[in-house]
């Protein structure tokens, strides 16, 4: 917070194209952690389908042994993409208000600015359950919780299994 603070500071004593310079930077920076943060979801729902696939063609001796072994990869994978996800988001979070602390420093009209609007203190202060930021963290959630789910029935099958040949 009081980096914040200290890089608010720094926007004031700032020349008016330095400050365009800035703008773009933060912008080209902005737009680069957008697109790493896609692509790695394609990977990551790429691995989830890879390891769905492996439950449903394991041998049949070994099926309820292999969904557990691949729920608990699943888990793994999830845990840390949804670590990775939020870190990405952050980070652009961060980009963006960068971006509108310029632009309102820049007194653009708000038809010129990329982030900075009439609206954007509520904007910000409010959860838009229609964003694709907030879509996104709901499904690395869930998809946690269907691996565990997962762990948890292959488990009681293969506790069954072995129950029942005792």
């Amino acid at each position: 917070m009081k980096e914040n603070k200290e890089a608010s500071n720094n926007f004031k004593k700032i020349k008016r194209n330095e400050l365009f310079l800035l703008l773009q930077n933060f912008s080209n920076l902005r737009t680069g952690q957008d697109q790493v943060m896609w692509s790695i979801i394609g990977s990551f729902w790429t691995a989830n389908s890879v390891l769905i696939v492996c439950i449903f063609t394991a041998q049949a001796n070994i099926f309820h042994q292999s969904g557990i072994t691949v729920s608990i990869v699943g888990f793994v994978i999830s845990l840390v993409w949804n670590l990775i996800q939020n870190r990405a988001l952050k980070r652009i979070i961060l980009y963006e208000n960068a971006i509108k602390e310029i632009e309102e420093k820049l007194k653009l009209d708000y038809k010129h600015c990329s982030f900075f609007t009439s609206t954007s203190k509520s904007y910000d202060s409010s959860k838009d359950k229609n964003s694709a930021r907030y879509i996104l963290k709901l499904f690395s959630k869930s998809v946690i919780y269907v691996w565990l789910l997962s762990l948890i029935i292959f488990t009681f099958l293969i506790l069954k299994q072995y129950m029942y040949n005792f």
